[in-house]
């Protein structure tokens, strides 16, 4: 794990960078699986409590 500030800004930019190019793939799963909005709702509905 980096050390130092500037480290932790490269390491958090590189992940940033591989999850955007992953990111479409993750939405089209996410939209294809119906038990997501149901555990959406139920999260934000725990929230709000």
């Amino acid at each position: 794990m980096p050390e130092t500030t500037t480290g932790w800004a490269s390491h958090i930019s590189q992940q940033l960078r591989a999850a955007k190019k992953t990111l479409p793939d993750v939405i089209a799963n996410l939209n294809s699986d119906p038990n997501v909005m149901k555990c959406l709702i139920e999260a934000e509905a725990e929230i709000l409590e």
